[in-house]
């Protein structure tokens, strides 16, 4: 959720950056290099989290529905090897439901 990433996000900014503060008095100079690379670490495995929630998104549309197709048309295709190839026919827009495609003859069936 949004709220989620915003938080963390604010929450990880002000626990690095007071992080030195708190680190100062024991390490002294070290304090940047291990700050650094603290923050490097925190913040990668934040975007690694964002990237993971959305890897499947594509400006709001599943990017493997092309690779489910594929895979479907394959299936198809070995259970039935006489049967024409199918066409798939897909809105810009993603769906809730299940889509509806045509065989090359031109008969319906449910993606």
């Amino acid at each position: 959720p949004l709220n989620y990433a915003r938080h963390t996000s604010r929450f990880l900014t002000l626990w690095c950056l007071t992080l030195p503060v708190s680190l100062v008095g024991s390490m002294g100079l070290l304090v940047v290099p291990v700050t650094a690379f603290v923050t490097w670490c925190l913040m990668g495995i934040q975007e690694i989290g964002l990237f993971i929630e959305h890897c499947a998104l594509d400006d709001g549309r599943l990017f493997m529905d092309s690779i489910t197709d594929q895979i479907m048309m394959d299936v198809v295709e070995a259970v039935d090897p006489d049967e024409p190839p199918l066409e798939i026919d897909r809105d810009e827009a993603p769906q809730a439901g299940p889509s509806v495609g045509h065989t090359a003859a031109g008969e319906p069936f449910l993606a």
